[in-house]
């Protein structure tokens, strides 16, 4: 008897995948000729946008954000601490969406190393091997 699973069969790609899909390579090829500054800026606007207008997940956010500080931090305090939670949820997504915009010391912990004798340096520094 053959069981049929619903998880393996593959869904057909629908209108929102493609506008999805469409988005996404426009917003990477957008980041790769910002600069950083624009970048940091966008990732603040479409922060708010989210936060603010939009108000994406908005109540949840601030529910944690009441039970994880309680009484210490006015309601005022929480709304800057969410918001500002947004602003760097997306610029995390911006730099990982092109690595480059995150600066190039950020970008230099993507090379590739060829040989022995960079690890010469780490006899002195410490690092981490991934």
């Amino acid at each position: 008897m053959v069981i049929e699973k619903d998880y393996q069969r593959r869904r057909k790609a629908t209108f929102q995948h493609w506008a999805e899909y469409a988005g996404w390579r426009v917003l990477a090829s957008a980041l790769k000729w910002l600069p950083r500054r624009c970048v940091v800026l966008a990732a603040d606007v479409l922060g708010w946008i989210l936060y603010e207008v939009l108000r994406v997940r908005r109540q949840t956010v601030e529910e944690n954000l009441q039970r994880a500080f309680g009484h210490e931090k006015s309601p005022e305090e929480l709304r800057r601490i969410a918001l500002v939670s947004y602003q760097n949820a997306v610029l995390t997504f911006c730099e990982f969406v092109q690595p480059a915009c995150a600066g190039a010391k950020a970008l230099s912990l993507f090379s590739k190393m060829v040989g022995i004798e960079p690890l010469a340096e780490f006899q002195v520094k410490p690092a981490v091997f991934l």
